[in-house]
């Protein structure tokens, strides 16, 4: 969803609602960018959701929109406690694995939001979001064949 925010992808923006319609996705998920120090930094944004990104780009269009489907900015949502995602994985390449009786102590969103993939490791999707994908691919390929200000506009 940021991805298409940043790019001005009203139509897939939409597609994506759809699913926050359905209950299939969430909108208000807080995101953040990590450096092994922590969330944020030189150049990294802290804590934002995709009204937050709407905002930035100014992308008054899907601004509307999502606030239409109730977004709310990361200030607005309560602020969740997760492990440093350099920490964790470097945890993880290393075996560690400080949990030495069966209770859990962890938060239970400790994971929430954020998926380990290696680059080009297949990413596992279900048939409805592998659709979703088609039909992008299909819509970003005609726009491929526009002249230079058709595709300027077709962002828009």
């Amino acid at each position: 969803l940021v991805a298409a925010i940043e790019a001005g992808w009203f139509s897939v923006v939409e597609t994506i609602l759809e699913f926050v319609a359905c209950g299939r996705a969430s909108l208000n998920i807080v995101c953040h960018e990590w450096t092994p120090k922590g969330i944020g930094g030189a150049g990294l944004r802290g804590s934002y959701t995709a009204l937050d990104v709407a905002r930035l780009y100014h992308r008054d269009d899907i601004r509307r929109l999502l606030l239409a489907h109730g977004a709310l900015t990361a200030s607005e949502l309560p602020r969740t406690q997760r492990e440093n995602p350099f920490h964790v994985r470097k945890n993880q390449d290393r075996g560690d694995n400080n949990e030495r009786s069966w209770e859990r102590k962890e938060n239970e969103d400790r994971y929430a939001d954020f998926t380990f993939v290696d680059w080009g490791e297949e990413v596992q999707m279900d048939e409805e979001m592998e659709l979703a994908v088609q039909e992008v691919s299909k819509e970003l390929k005609k726009m491929s064949a526009l002249s230079q200000a058709d595709y300027s506009s077709a962002f828009k």
